[in-house]
């Protein structure tokens, strides 16, 4: 099933294993950042994978402590 869901202001819609997200902070304002963050921590299931581009971070967020960063071996 497909379905809008607005980032900016929806809530968490599912908890997911992984989410894929690149290019996508460097658009967004410190406010709509922040909101990113919380959405993403709240759809991700205990152990789960945020991928992010080269140039993302979660640096400063509300959320930098709960993941780990870990770089791809290629």
């Amino acid at each position: 099933m497909l379905a809008r869901h607005d980032p900016a202001s929806d809530a968490s819609i599912n908890e997911f294993h992984a989410i894929v997200a690149r290019g996508v902070l460097s658009v967004l304002n410190g406010a709509t950042q922040y909101g990113f963050h919380s959405l993403r921590f709240e759809s991700l299931l205990r152990l789960g994978f945020l991928a992010l581009g080269n140039e993302e971070t979660l640096a400063n967020s509300a959320h930098e402590d709960a993941f780990r960063r870990r770089r791809p071996n290629c």
